[in-house]
């Protein structure tokens, strides 16, 4: 804080001293052992003295709440004195009572509460003079009190632990005994109901008065923070409370709070006082060492805001009370060496602005005047001899002022005299300066005058002063009260209560009549551009919106806060403008010229698709608290600060080029192209966009620059996209100045096609528009545009008409137009236009003449027309017509005009259909390429006999079938048929060759056609009639009857091929005899045995096969993988799961990791595959035995950290490892110890040295570890975080388990961490899951070990010594793909065969991950979450 200044013992001597500011805050009254009372203003200045009629020691002095009359209470003085500060008069006033103690003013009546130290008490009310005994309100001394705001209530305390409550006229309403005798009592603000009492320091006493039947609570505290020295209410019912051993303790007084500290802190060894500003929400605390100022928002100390003092007994500086001015600008502190410090600590919040220079007052009576550009910060300060409430700045003088006085003073690093000093009719509202004039609006008008100092502007000058006064006296009445104005370098502009705007052109001395605006509300607030081209207005009803005062448009402002504060311009992008509130800022981008004319844009969040589609999603942007914006300069705002200074903070909307902005480059890039893009500013943007390097940033750039007509800008990203389309046709406009046909095309462009029209219609060039329809293929409205702007286009924009109007079905209409310009018509009126046709459009006339003939029934004229015509689509299209819909007596017609346009197919369909001409089909059936119409020619061949001509027609329709029936039955070339069916698999063919067979006796090629027929059953009983069920056994597989299946079982069971028989038997569901026979076959056929009894699902069965399983027939058990095949066989997940996670525990249990991790594998995926719920059990095992294989690949490319935190996993649950337990704990504490985990290295080495493990331990690490112990190091590294792909939220990166659900997370199987939604992907060997970055970051590892091999080998064939990697890629020779092995199976697997997967997907995998079953626990789930996991560990330390 700032030294104000200071009294010393001259005026108190040297004893301690009391003070009270008025509550204006404009005197300070000061008092010593001397008896006189000194007033000071809140500069300093001696004001008055008031002499005392007694020595004795002055008790209290307190100003009423008006500040009019101050009130001395001294001791063994009945008398109080009472002074009135405006006829600085005394007034004795007699208390009649002995040894008065107590003193205090009402907060909101002219009452005066006075008491004694014999418990009386004295009412006086100052305005009527009279006084209100109350004897013997209290036993004994009262020695303390409050009143209430607004109830007028006065709360008493006295010695003999007594509290009453009274009402203004003294009347007792509450009494009350309380423990301790009330020093100190406060009346919460906003509440008379609730009071504070400090009862002799010991404790803190509240009362609800508002319920009586409620107890008062009592609030004690520790020991340790000594006596309550005092207490203030703030805030929302909270207490602040200060203690002699210097804490400061906050508490809430909200009943489900009370009795819970919320901040507590010491700030001096010894506290003496506390001060709290409800103004500033500061309290200010007095102690050994000076004051503390602590920011009661956020109870944070403000260290730079401190006064250090010494505050020794022998010291001056020793304190004795402090106290703030009513606003908190000044802090006060007294010392029991006469003396009084008084401090700045709030700056009245007064600045102006020129440009980038701000003045603003550094002191009461002082001004800074700082440039705060990028680059110039040159400052220096002009003393003024008043406390300014407004001040103006230009570029050399400075203008200060209060109510309706101004002062002017050259304002210059060497010069800073007053000019002037003038008086103005009203209270000054507003004042602006420029380089020559004054403008100030003082009450209803605006005085415009020549500065002091300028030429011309002192009032004897040779010239006199020019002066204007706003609204001219002869204006009507509804313009006579000016609201606003604004001062330019070469306009006054202001507005009026009527809503009008005018401009006074300040060269001219005149009104510029052409650019006033009118509105239907009063103007409350101006702010125009810095040459006045622009003009943002605000209205009563709190409405913005953006003037042109030279074209006169008026843009409304979108979202406009409805409560602005001040408006300003950026002084460096002109086109950006902010609105500030209270707490808010809103800022706005200005386009003055787009495809949609002026336009006015919130500025907020962009957002770009994929395709470069732009949108902006308007923000409001915070700002602190009693800042004040003074000046935008792009990327900074310079704010005044509540304490009077100033700050300059980066524009939210400029962020990204802050580079103190915490995020990594390719954000920021991204983020200033988005902020670029919004503020208009494409140069910068286009920076961005060449570094991002993005096809949707290009894309967006592009738009931008469309929809603000910045050609030269489209046109370079075009290039850079490659778009030699678009170039080009930016190039066609880049040399156009009309704007209106800018925008046109512009507008074009992006397909909105009536603003396009629009603009060029009113543009240079209207025939543009007629350009544009006939690109759309808009005739009707191209005809129309056509015949007033190019009459010579209409012919041929007819044509295109009359082709539109047929496509539509209106043929009358497309008849007439098309006639209309046919020149072969009579020439009344149609010949002008036939003369001018083409002669492509007068073929396409007589197209459409002879298509629209044939349409309304005019056969004659358009069968001559097609037939003229020698067109062969013509010809198609008419016979099409005459087909659709003409008379059938036509199809004739119809099938000759298909045959002479080419179209063979559909002459012949109307041959063989409609007409039933063979002769004529005969001719074309060779260019016929439609199998059905072939199909339908040789079946009309076979019919008239013609067997060769048949046979070549179906082979051309592909009707096999019919051609091996011709072959066997009329041409008698049965092996013909036999090598076409074989050829083609005919099934029907086929059959007609088996029953061909079978008539002739040909035993084998029955056979043989039945099966290709699939007619297997008609097959076996041929073969058994036959006696040839070998042949026949020798074609079957599995797709064979029941009954055919059980003969040919019984066949080989006759033959003693039990396997074979078993087989067949199983296929014909007598799974009984097929499983007594697999079982003859000893092990060869136990798989076989075990998918008979899955498919047979009983009971009998299964039992039988586990007692041969388990060597109930012949004492040898089996493998008891058996076991579990057959429980998988029989759907029994959950049993095959426990058995699987027997099997792994026992091959655990003797140290076979590897071998136990493949079985949970193996099981984890086979159940996968059936879809079924994962018990739990069997996940944490294979997480556990991965994770400890994982450990030796990590350490191997020296991720010590990751194996820690995988060694964390398997350590906690080392009774899973017992060959290697030693091993591993040992391995634990060496690895958290290096990787900084040294409270968990400590928690394993402890394990070791217990009696259960101290004897394996080996010896060469046992002192390391015994010294560990002994001399524990508890820090330990914070786990990194990452995202919980279900929930969201921070976790560690090893955990296991979602915080929010409890549900168990999927396990990278590279480095053993929990899986991220936006980096998650599955192993393409494994199917397991996996972060991609890991994986990618593992094959890179795993290529490069590759690359050294190769290359050291590579060195030993050269005899020469190997040199640096060499590139490994895709089959040894691409470049760019990373290869190595998976980490579960050990395949070889490519990145280009990784793929992150979408959101979709990844919720999905998780569901499916969390749909677990089983009976584990939710202590496996926890086990698995526990430090990342259950952790594991290598085979060997």
């Amino acid at each position: 804080m700032k030294k104000l200044f200071k009294k010393g013992a001259e005026f108190h001597d040297r004893s301690p001293v009391k003070f009270a500011w008025d509550p204006s805050g404009n005197l300070l009254a000061s008092v010593g052992r001397n008896a006189v009372v000194h007033l000071f203003d809140r500069h300093g200045q001696h004001v008055h003295e008031i002499s005392l009629s007694m020595s004795t020691k002055v008790l209290n002095m307190e100003w009423d709440k008006d500040g009019e009359v101050l009130a001395i209470l001294q001791a063994k003085n009945n008398v109080i004195l009472l002074y009135d500060v405006h006829s600085r008069q005394s007034i004795d006033f007699d208390s009649r009572l002995e040894e008065p103690s107590f003193l205090k003013w009402s907060q909101s009546s002219p009452l005066l509460a006075v008491a004694g130290a014999k418990g009386n008490l004295q009412i006086y009310n100052k305005d009527t003079r009279k006084t209100v005994p109350v004897w013997g309100k209290h036993p004994s001394k009262i020695t303390c009190g409050a009143w209430s705001k607004g109830s007028n209530k006065l709360a008493l305390g006295s010695d003999d632990c007594t509290l009453t409550l009274s009402n203004e006229d003294g009347d007792t309403q509450f009494q009350e005994e309380t423990k301790y005798a009330p020093v100190e009592i406060r009346f919460a603000p906003g509440n008379s109901n609730l009071i504070s009492i400090n009862m002799s320091g010991h404790s803190l006493l509240l009362y609800n008065l508002a319920d009586g039947t409620e107890a008062p609570v009592e609030l004690a505290f520790q020991s340790g923070y000594g006596e309550i020295k005092t207490h203030h209410w703030f805030g929302d019912r909270y207490i602040m409370i200060g203690f002699s051993e210097g804490y400061l303790v906050v508490i809430s007084t909200h009943m489900q709070e009370i009795g819970e500290e919320q901040h507590h802190k010491r700030l001096h060894s010894k506290l003496y006082d506390i001060a709290y500003s409800p103004a500033l929400n500061r309290a200010a605390t007095l102690g050994d060492g000076g004051v503390r100022i602590i920011d009661m928002t956020n109870y944070n100390e403000l260290k730079n805001e401190g006064i250090s003092m010494d505050t020794s007994r022998n010291s001056e500086n020793m304190p004795h009370d402090i106290d703030w001015s009513p606003d908190g600008q000044i802090l006060t502190v007294s010392t029991h060496s006469g003396v009084v410090y008084n401090f700045l600590a709030k700056m009245p919040c007064v600045h102006a602005r020129n440009g980038l220079d701000v003045a603003y007052l550094c002191s009461l009576r002082e001004v800074a005047v700082v440039n705060v550009g990028k680059y110039r910060s040159t400052t220096y300060t002009v003393p003024v001899s008043i406390e300014p409430t407004f001040m103006a700045l230009g570029p050399e003088y400075l203008a200060v002022g209060m109510n309706n006085r101004v002062l002017y003073y050259q304002c210059s690093p060497h010069s800073n005299q007053m000019l002037a000093e003038k008086e103005y009719i009203g209270s000054v509202n507003a004042i602006d300066i420029n380089g020559e004039y004054a403008a100030v609006l003082a009450g209803k008008n605006l005085f415009l005058e020549t500065l002091p100092g300028v030429r011309g502007g002192d009032a004897g000058s040779r010239d006199g002063p020019r002066k204007r006064v706003f609204p001219d006296p002869d204006a009507p009445e509804q313009y006579r009260q000016v609201t606003c104005m604004a001062l330019l370098e070469q306009f006054v502009i202001f507005g009026t209560e009527s809503g009008s705007i005018h401009f006074f052109f300040l060269p001219d001395w005149t009104m510029i009549s052409g650019a006033e605006l009118r509105n239907d509300q009063a103007v409350s607030m101006l702010a125009p551009n810095h040459r006045g081209t622009r003009v943002i207005f605000v209205n009563d009803s709190h409405e913005g919106h953006l003037y042109n005062p030279v074209t006169g448009e008026v843009n409304e402002i979108p979202e406009f806060p409805p409560h602005p504060t001040k408006v300003l311009w950026d002084e460096t992008d002109r086109h950006v403008f902010y609105i500030f509130s209270e707490t808010e800022m809103h800022v706005y981008v200005y386009a003055p010229v787009t495809i949609k004319r002026q336009q006015v844009v919130k500025v907020g969040r962009v957002d770009i698709d994929g395709e470069g589609v732009y949108k902006v999603s308007p923000e409001t942007y915070r700002v602190q608290a009693g800042f004040t914006p003074i000046v935008c300069n792009s990327e900074y705002i310079t704010y005044q600060n509540p304490s009077g200074s100033l700050k300059k903070y980066p524009s939210p909307p400029y962020n990204s080029f802050d580079r103190n902005l915490d995020i990594d480059e390719p954000q920021r890039l991204r983020l200033r192209f988005r902020q670029c893009l919004c503020l208009h500013l494409l140069r910068e943007a286009w920076d961005a966009a060449l570094e991002i390097d993005q096809t949707k940033y290009y894309f967006a750039l592009a738009n931008k620059a469309m929809e603000l007509m910045d050609i030269p800008m489209a046109m370079r990203v075009y290039r850079q996209l490659g778009d030699a389309g678009m170039v080009m046709a930016l190039e066609q406009i880049v040399h156009l100045e009309d704007k209106n046909l800018i925008a046109g095309h512009m507008a074009l462009f992006n397909s909105d096609y009536q603003t396009a029209q629009d603009l060029f219609l009113s543009s240079s060039e209207p025939v543009e528009a007629l350009h544009m329809q006939r690109d759309l293929v808009q005739w009707e409205q191209a005809l129309k545009l056509a015949m007033t702007l190019a009459p010579e286009q209409v012919p041929e924009i007819t044509v295109q008409f009359a082709q539109q109007l047929e496509f539509k079905e209106n043929y009358e209409e497309a008849l007439r137009v098309y006639e209309s310009a046919d020149p072969s018509m009579s020439p009344t009126g149609a010949s002008a236009i036939g003369a001018l046709l083409s002669p492509e459009n007068e073929k396409l006339v007589t197209h459409g003449l002879a298509r629209c003939s044939l349409r309304l029934g005019d056969l004659h004229r358009g069968l001559r027309l097609a037939r003229a015509s020698d067109d062969a689509q013509l010809c198609r299209e008419c016979a099409d017509i005459l087909e659709g819909e003409a008379s059938d007596n036509y199809m004739a017609e119809a099938a000759a005009l298909y045959e002479f346009g080419g179209f063979y197919e559909d002459a012949a369909r109307i041959y063989l259909t409609n007409i039933r001409d063979l002769t004529k089909a005969s001719k074309i059936m060779d260019r016929v390429n439609l199998l059905n119409l072939q199909a339908q020619y040789a079946q009309a061949c076979e019919k008239t006999g013609k067997y060769e001509e048949a046979i070549v027609a179906y082979d051309r329709a592909r009707d096999t079938d019919s051609i091996v029936r011709l072959y066997l039955h009329q041409l008698d070339q049965p092996a013909s048929a036999f090598d076409l069916v074989r050829s083609s698999q005919s099934a029907s063919g086929a059959e007609l060759v088996a029953r061909f067979c079978q008539k002739t006796g040909d035993v084998n090629g029955t056979i043989e056609f039945l099966l290709m027929a699939n007619q297997s059953r008609a097959a076996f009983d041929y073969a058994k009639e036959q006696d040839a069920l070998d042949v026949l056994s020798s074609s079957f597989g599995d797709d064979i009857s029941a009954r055919d299946a059980a003969q040919v079982a019984q066949y080989y069971e006759q033959k003693q091929n039990l396997g074979k028989a078993g087989h067949f038997y199983a296929l014909c569901g007598m799974y009984g005899r097929a499983l007594s026979l697999f079982l003859k076959c000893g092990d060869s056929e136990i798989d076989q045995a075990i998918e008979v009894v899955g498919k047979a699902r009983d009971d009998m069965l299964t039992h039988e096969l586990i007692d041969f399983l388990m060597g109930e027939k012949d004492g040898v058990p089996k493998d008891i993988k058996y076991i579990y095949t057959l429980q998988m066989a029989l759907g029994n997940y959950q049993q095959a799961a426990e058995t699987a996670t027997v099997i792994a525990r026992q091959e655990q249990d003797h140290g076979n990791y590897k071998e136990a991790h493949e079985i949970y594998y193996q099981t984890i995926r086979a159940l996968e595959d059936k879809n079924y719920a994962m018990p739990r059990e069997l996940r944490v095992g294979f997480q556990l035995l991965h994770s400890y294989l994982l450990i030796q690949k990590l350490l191997k490319t020296g991720d010590h950290e990751g194996a820690a935190r995988n060694l964390l996993r398997v350590a906690h649950n080392i009774s899973r490892f017992p060959k290697h337990d030693v091993n591993l704990l040992t391995l634990a504490v060496i690895e958290c110890s290096r990787a900084g985990l040294k409270k968990s290295a400590y928690s394993f080495a402890t394990k070791l040295v217990s009696p259960d493990f101290r004897s394996k331990l080996d010896p060469k690490y046992s002192r390391k570890i015994e010294k560990m112990v002994r001399r524990p190091s508890l820090e330990e590294k914070a786990e990194e975080t990452s995202p919980c792909p279900i929930s969201g939220r921070q976790i560690a990166l090893f955990s296991l388990e979602c915080p929010t659900t409890r549900d168990p997370l999927p396990m990278c199987i590279i480095s053993g961490r929990h899986l991220e939604r936006e980096d998650f992907c599955l192993c393409p060997v494994s199917q397991m899951p996996a972060l991609y970055s890991q994986y990618i970051r593992y094959l890179t590892q795993q290529t490069s070990a590759m690359a050294d091999a190769q290359s050291r080998e590579d060195g030993k064939e050269d005899g020469k010594e190997p040199g640096g990697a060499r590139g490994f890629g895709r089959g040894g020779g691409g470049r760019g793909v990373l290869e190595g092995v998976d980490p579960i199976l050990g395949q070889s697997v490519r990145s280009d065969e990784l793929r992150k997967l979408g959101g979709a997907e990844v919720d999905a995998y998780l569901a499916r991950f969390n749909n677990t079953g089983g009976n584990s626990k939710a202590a496996d789930a926890k086990a698995a979450a526990s430090g990342g996991g259950e952790p594991m560990v290598p085979e060997t330390v």
